[in-house]
């Protein structure tokens, strides 16, 4: 079962905003190369497929990351040392500040922000029995 993003609105705003500002300003000023405008459209589009959807998948062997229509990781579920709660800016596939830092093998953690994070780490702790809750986190057992 996917887990979709929790999505910030000011931060959906800000993306959003950030990609169509060229083509919306080009636009207002009475821009009239069409050219311009619909690659300016185009790009605007591909940015905004690298980052929605985003969600979070939890198998027997692996979460599956998913950021847009292109970028893919697994992370196998023996890997994961522990998930805690963060709301650290660091750079991650997470569409909200309030996020879980996955905590893997050698220092490669990943900032995630399921919607449900209840319900992702109850289906973490399904499949990965090193793991215990603990609250709002998953532990060594």
């Amino acid at each position: 079962m996917p887990f979709p993003s929790k999505v910030d609105w000011w931060l959906g705003v800000v993306l959003t905003a950030g990609v169509f500002a060229g083509p919306l300003l080009q636009a207002l000023l009475g821009g009239t190369d069409l050219t311009l405008l619909g690659v300016s459209t185009l790009v605007g589009a591909f940015i905004l497929s690298l980052i929605f959807p985003t969600d979070y998948t939890v198998n027997p062997d692996a979460v599956l990351i998913r950021s847009g229509w292109i970028i893919r990781w697994q992370i196998p579920l023996a890997e994961i040392r522990r998930i805690e709660p963060s709301r650290s800016w660091e750079s991650g596939p997470a569409l909200s500040l309030d996020r879980l830092r996955v905590v893997r093998e050698r220092g490669r953690d990943i900032l995630i922000s399921p919607a449900d994070q209840e319900g992702f780490l109850r289906a973490v702790a399904l499949h990965a029995p090193h793991l215990a809750l603990s609250g709002r986190l998953l532990v060594p057992r």
